[in-house]
């Protein structure tokens, strides 16, 4: 069974906003899973790739993220510790 974790509000807050307000709780949240090394699946909404640098000490296997809007290759290159699924815009699922 999966663990999950819903990425939404950082597209809309500065980086201070985000330190201060999202990222300790979420931070508790995934060094709890990383230290049981459990799984968690987030899906990010938006863009994601600008708050990399919050990522990248988690052990490998830790987390997978669910991208709307980042690029697939450049979050791959970034970030390898995560593993990374979905990578189809909402414009490209789009359909007239």
């Amino acid at each position: 069974m999966g663990n999950h974790a819903m990425m939404l509000a950082h597209n809309i807050m500065s980086p201070a906003q985000f330190e201060r307000f999202y990222w300790p709780t979420l931070s508790r949240f995934i060094e709890a899973y990383d230290a049981k090394k459990m799984h968690i699946r987030s899906f990010t909404e938006g863009k994601t790739l600008g708050f990399k640098d919050y990522f990248k000490d988690f052990n490998k296997g830790t987390l997978t993220f669910h991208i709307e809007q980042d690029d697939p290759i450049e979050f791959r290159k970034e970030l390898p510790n995560v593993a990374i699924m979905g990578g189809l815009t909402t414009t490209m699922l789009f359909s007239a």
